[in-house]
């Protein structure tokens, strides 16, 4: 019995070690993180409409905190669009009055947003959460399997 709880653990040490290693050689290929900007439909009341893309304010204190700099990226404060969209329409020379605003890619926004979290997390707690996930798989193959015999 004690030999088979040593067999057990050693497997489950390896086991770490190779996630660890396919982990660190993973994210040492992915260190960019890929950040999609927002982008707005603007409607105005001449009846066209522009797909405009929202770059962040980066200041001094944002510039250092990239925590901060990420969440304005993926969640940009109302202000900043409506900045951002009268400077378009300033410089497109458009007179028309704006009708409507809407977000045009909330899809790519949260997905880049969940990208980023997670490679900003320590590599310790990625480990743990990959070593969890295959932890789930492996125990509903053994429950396959023990239904199944």
């Amino acid at each position: 019995m004690k030999l088979k709880i040593e067999k057990i653990m050693a497997r489950e040490g390896l086991l770490l070690i190779a996630l660890a290693l396919v982990l660190y050689f993973a994210l040492t290929l992915c260190k960019a993180v890929p950040v999609v900007l927002p982008k707005y439909r603007a409607q105005f009341a001449d009846g066209k409409e522009y797909t405009i893309t929202i770059y962040p304010d980066i200041n001094y204190k944002s510039a250092f905190d990239s925590g901060a700099l990420l969440k304005e990226i993926h969640n940009p404060p109302p202000g900043l669009v409506s900045k951002r969209i009268n400077e378009f329409a300033k410089q497109a020379n458009i007179k028309s009055k704006l009708l409507s605003v809407k977000r045009a890619n909330s899809v790519q926004l949260r997905a880049s947003g969940a990208y980023s979290r997670v490679m900003s997390l320590p590599f310790i707690i990625k480990i743990f959460f990959v070593y969890i996930i295959l932890l789930l798989v492996r125990f509903v193959n053994w429950a396959l399997g023990a239904l199944k015999a």
